[in-house]
């Protein structure tokens, strides 16, 4: 997404073969890799907060056309909120915010901020392992963004409920949300999800055991990548065409594509 300040992030689902390069999960995130992340999280919470009070303090002071306008800035500093407390694996205050951020929008009928807070709802379910929540908050919030015509917010949200479909093993299924994202990012040229698009496609054709499909898409990916100069996408194709080599048993080419994605 980009919904207001709400940003795409890009998350590894969990897969039964772990070699394969994960899928990337269109949600407002950033997903922390080490402890120095950590670190880093927990300034810009702490940066956060601050923003937060100095943003409640102003409201009462200002005309109603103001107070809505920070009121927009105060819920996309819920939503931030929520996702680096997603980051750090607590659910409670990633819900908390994200309800805060709901109950604002809702106030001042700021629908994009309701698809946001949806979204956030949808990841901290997900990550909670309650996939039938997680789905319902990713099929409001993209019943919301369709009526608002958000279409990159519709394209993250199709691509969200492929991931759980891939999860409930519902692949056709997960397949029609992935190619419908597709043809979204093709209309609006958006290269760097267009890579994800094909990523993702790859791995469902992989899990099904469509080797040349999962080919023919990580080779997509792969290409769009290299234009982006996307040194992890990159990487990332190379180890998943590594994996399909592997599992047609052509080991050298496969070794080939593992150097490569070093």
């Amino acid at each position: 997404m980009q919904i207001l300040a709400f940003k795409n992030a890009i998350l590894g689902l969990k897969l039964k073969r772990n070699f394969i390069c994960g899928f990337f999960y269109a949600l407002s995130i950033f997903l922390a890799l080490c402890g120095n992340a950590a670190l880093a999280q927990n300034r810009k919470i702490d940066s956060l907060l601050i923003s937060l009070q100095k943003n409640n303090s102003a409201l009462s002071d200002l005309s109603q056309s103001k107070q809505d306008s920070i009121s927009i800035a105060t819920i996309n500093i819920l939503s931030n909120l929520s996702t680096e407390y997603v980051n750090l694996s607590n659910y409670n205050k990633a819900l908390k915010y994200a309800e805060e951020a709901m109950q604002l929008s809702k106030k001042i009928n700021y629908k994009k901020g309701i698809a946001g807070a949806l979204n956030n709802q949808g990841i901290t379910y997900y990550y909670r392992g309650l996939l039938p929540e997680a789905l319902a908050c990713h099929y409001a919030s993209l019943k919301i963004s369709e009526e608002i015509n958000e279409l990159q917010s519709i394209a993250g949200s199709r691509s969200n409920i492929g991931i759980i479909y891939v999860e409930q093993g519902n692949y056709q299924d997960a397949l029609k949300e992935f190619y419908a994202a597709l043809k979204i990012n093709e209309k609006l040229n958006n290269k760097a999800w267009l890579a994800i698009n094909h990523n993702n496609i790859g791995i469902v054709y992989d899990q099904m055991g469509n080797y040349p499909l999962a080919l023919r898409e990580y080779s997509a990916s792969l290409k769009i990548a290299e234009q982006n100069d996307d040194t992890i996408g990159i990487a990332g194709a190379h180890r998943n065409i590594g994996t399909i080599y592997q599992q047609q048993k052509q080991y050298e080419k496969a070794i080939e594509e593992f150097l490569i994605s070093q």
